[in-house]
């Protein structure tokens, strides 16, 4: 298919054009990944990363969060998972993942995603391991939100 044809088909599925050859590539790849999308069975997308006590993100790679916004703008509901490492009491701690989770939600939300087609939970340290969340190399991976395509 042109990227005429393609453009015309997209744009009658109200879909934003491609705003650079990225956005394109990505799009492909949603687009390959839904046809072989198994029914029931979700697909998990690469966590982004956060900074400690905080819920701006630590890591500025923001692919996973453009496929899970390009997935709801085809039509497909995305869970955002929030975590944190062990550190600060349980209240808290499911607290910064809330606020973690809203903040990419509300990024999904200005980029176009309705918002019946995400959903939010924050699990705090709930999924963290406290012996090796405690260890500053390896809590990172724990200060995390993970997407999933349903």
């Amino acid at each position: 298919m042109s990227n005429e044809v393609q453009d015309k088909v997209l744009a009658e599925n109200l879909l934003p054009v491609p705003a650079s050859e990225k956005h394109a590539e990505i799009r492909r790849k949603v687009r390959e990944m839904l046809s072989t999308m198994k029914e029931g069975e979700p697909i998990e997308l690469p966590p982004l990363y956060f900074h400690f006590n905080r819920d701006e993100l630590a890591i500025v790679n923001t692919e996973p969060f453009l496929y899970a916004v390009e997935f709801a703008l085809h039509g497909r509901h995305i869970l955002i998972e929030g975590h944190t490492d062990s550190q600060g009491s349980d209240q808290y701690n499911i607290q910064l993942s809330v606020k973690r989770v809203e903040r990419i939600r509300k990024m999904m939300h200005d980029m176009g995603v309705p918002d019946d087609l995400i959903s939010v939970v924050g699990y705090g340290e709930e999924q963290a391991s406290a012996s090796v969340a405690a260890a500053s190399e390896d809590s990172q991976k724990f200060r995390r939100v993970d997407f999933k395509v349903f």
